[in-house]
């Protein structure tokens, strides 16, 4: 996620969109955001962070994830402040409500068509997404695969030339996903209150 935010934000950057300067830290876990702010507390430089955005994927536990990020926005460093949000992936619907899911949720609805250098992006597609529903299957309901859109992602990335064993954020830099994607409206929203 924080390799996609990069990318992301170099999008940003090279469409004119200005933002202040930033720093994106990988926490790992929202279980691992209390360790986070009691290390922020002691960094040298704190009191110069004025605006925070904490990304997470929604993932089935929206409303636990959302009540992890208000008890460590008002109880800790962030309280003091001017601006502290979240942005749960796959982003928000047109009722403004967070969606299910995950990050590479979002990146499956951009995937660019022609990121298969074979003529049938379908075809690539279709065959990636029957192999992994194959593997659920011969694993059965409680072992299949979470974040099915990660390992059809990778999946898909495998049988092409020019993405595979690349990493989303690297992806997303060689241009694997539509960054202009309606998609991505709200997550730009977001970063833009950063200004």
């Amino acid at each position: 996620m924080a390799q996609f935010m990069h990318a992301y934000l170099r999008h940003l950057f090279k469409q004119g969109i200005s933002l202040p300067n930033m720093q994106i830290v990988n926490y790992q876990s929202i279980d691992k955001l209390d360790l986070l702010t009691k290390r922020l507390i002691q960094l040298e430089g704190r009191e110069i962070v004025r605006k925070a955005v904490f990304f997470a994927d929604a993932a089935d536990e929206r409303e636990r994830r959302m009540q992890k990020f208000f008890a460590v926005r008002d109880n800790t460093f962030f309280r003091e402040v001017e601006y502290c949000t979240h942005f749960f992936f796959p982003g928000k619907k047109a009722t403004k409500r967070w969606q299910k899911g995950y990050l590479e949720d979002m990146l499956l609805q951009s995937l660019r068509q022609e990121s298969s250098e074979c003529s049938d992006y379908y075809n690539l597609y279709n065959v990636s997404a029957e192999y992994l529903q194959t593997v659920n299957c011969c694993r059965g309901r409680e072992n299949g695969l979470m974040n099915y859109s990660r390992h059809l992602l990778y999946t898909y990335f495998a049988g092409t030339e020019r993405y595979v064993g690349m990493r989303l954020g690297e992806a997303a830099l060689a241009g694997a996903f539509d960054l202009e994607h309606p998609c991505y409206a709200s997550l730009k929203e977001c970063l833009q209150g950063l200004n």
